[in-house]
């Protein structure tokens, strides 16, 4: 499988102990050997709580599309995450 990707992102703090987060993906996936192409699309904002300058706690919602040539593997997810960072 080749895989090809593209990316941006973009970081916004709105004071030094909370940071916005945007960020947008394509990707295409070429399957070796078959007909199959993926084309996969993802947005996602995300918000970072600093506690500390070693402690943050981060929250984001993804949405992702999976567009495929092949019947059935199509996809459309909806992704909240939440996460405690230490950093040392």
């Amino acid at each position: 499988m080749l895989t090809r990707q593209v990316g941006v992102q973009l970081d916004h703090p709105f004071r030094r102990w909370l940071i916005g987060t945007l960020k947008f993906s394509l990707s295409r996936d070429v399957y070796a050997g078959m007909i199959r192409v993926d084309n996969r699309y993802a947005v996602s904002t995300a918000f970072t709580y600093m506690f500390t300058r070693e402690l943050a706690l981060k929250g984001e919602y993804r949405q992702e599309w999976e567009r495929a040539n092949v019947p059935g593997s199509s996809y459309v997810a909806s992704i909240w995450l939440l996460g405690l960072r230490l950093q040392r």
